[in-house]
């Protein structure tokens, strides 16, 4: 009795479906999230994008400073004001926001955006009108305890700005630090790999250097990059906010006590990754 034929794997029935350009460079996102925000602009026909001069896209995870370097940007760069426009989605898919770009605009566009940010950039067509103007500042935060820290404190508390009421005290957790770091340090990577994809020009910035009494590590970011300067000065200057560091301090070491080898390894390849 003979055996069936196998179908050899490398045939077209077991071939991978060809990605589009866009769906490559968002290569790797959690599946979830592609779902969550493609979904909330029209697929067949997006309403359409302005042709912009050029386009500056500060890439970043949350409280790593995304705030407090845009402020200081718009200040002294012609790059209009800088938001987490594309986190907008409902202003996206009825043109809204297609039709604001314009006003919020400088001689470039910009925007900040972390994983959501990109995903809707892609799906709603702004990329593929701008990516060949495109080009990107990679803003990360040497101290990726601190940042946890940050981001765990908000997310318990449902305060990610000074003006809003807490909803609940934070409360000290070590698998919540831990799942922290390891979500932190991937998608600093994943934004690395993104931005590696799209072929355009970039440059990472460290949140700590900025707070060493100079931006030069920022402006000279920029300047490479080609980003038009400011020729007067802006007439309102936003300000910056200084979260609370309630807890902070004692979290941070009694984290660094208790965290465990797996962890411990994660900080430090994502410490010597910003290096290379």
């Amino acid at each position: 009795m003979s055996l069936p034929a196998v179908s050899d794997p490398s045939s077209e029935a077991f071939a991978e479906p060809e990605l589009s350009p866009w769906e490559a460079r968002l290569r790797g996102f959690p599946g979830h999230r592609l779902g969550k925000y493609t979904n909330v602009v029209p697929r067949d026909a997006p309403p359409a994008w302005p042709h912009f001069e050029g386009c500056l896209v500060m890439l970043f995870i949350a409280r790593s400073g995304s705030s407090f370097l845009s402020t200081e940007l718009e200040q002294h760069y012609d790059i209009g004001r800088m938001g987490e426009h594309m986190n907008k989605a409902h202003l996206i898919g009825d043109g809204r926001m297609q039709r604001k770009a314009r006003r919020i605009a400088g001689s470039w566009f910009s925007f900040k955006a972390g994983i959501q940010g990109i995903i809707t950039a892609e799906a709603s067509g702004f990329t593929l009108v701008n990516l060949d103007r495109m080009h990107f500042l990679r803003l990360v935060r040497r101290d990726i305890v601190a940042q946890t820290i940050s981001r765990v404190k908000a997310l318990q508390t449902q305060q990610w700005h000074t003006h809003v009421e807490r909803i609940a005290e934070p409360a000290y957790n070590l698998a919540e630090l831990e799942i922290g770091v390891e979500k932190i340090a991937a998608g600093v990577d994943l934004l690395r790999q993104y931005a590696e994809r799209t072929g355009r020009p970039s440059h990472q910035v460290v949140y700590e250097d900025l707070l060493e009494g100079s931006l030069a590590a920022a402006f000279s970011a920029c300047d490479a990059l080609g980003v038009p300067k400011r020729i007067e000065d802006i007439d309102r200057v936003r300000s910056v906010e200084r979260m609370p560091r309630d807890v902070a301090d004692e979290w941070r070491q009694r984290f660094l006590d208790e965290a465990g080898p797996k962890t411990l390894e994660c900080i430090e390849r994502y410490q010597q990754s910003l290096e290379s």
